[in-house]
């Protein structure tokens, strides 16, 4: 993945209801017009995942944020499977945006996308061109 800037960044380490040690890396750009965000959550004893359950999961994740208009679904994709999307409008700094989300999911990982901007700006050229540079195994998944 490739951002327009250097991204802050970020480490967060938790425990599962498991017991398990989860760990998060993210990178965020935030100039006030584009949102860029890329998370990758280590997670060791990841569960199989459906695509009800990534599909639940999307919807959850949406109604937490408490984004208006939210809509959900599961993609497809010969290079990273099945790919989780979100789309609603909720407030980032105080600003009305739309939030877009794509979640991709491994064996032992997930890795989530996000971009936002003012509604209907939705997407910007440079977050166009942020989700084209996301690759798995040096191909495209978007």
């Amino acid at each position: 993945i490739s951002f327009p800037a250097a991204p802050a960044t970020a480490q967060t380490k938790a425990e599962t209801d498991r017991g398990d040690s989860v760990a998060t890396l993210r990178a965020v750009v935030n100039d006030g017009v584009n949102y860029l965000r890329a998370e990758c959550t280590h997670v060791p004893a990841m569960h199989f995942l459906d695509e009800d359950i990534l599909g639940n999961t999307m919807h959850d994740m949406g109604v937490s944020y408490k984004l208006d208009g939210l809509t959900t679904r599961v993609d497809h994709n010969d290079v990273s499977g099945p790919i989780g999307w979100l789309s609603g409008q909720g407030k980032l700094g105080g600003k009305s945006v739309t939030i877009e989300v794509r979640r991709f999911t491994g064996k032992a990982s997930i890795f989530d996308v996000w971009i936002a901007a003012a509604p209907g700006a939705l997407p910007t050229p440079a977050e166009t061109d942020f989700l084209k540079s996301i690759k798995a195994d040096g191909k495209p998944v978007l």
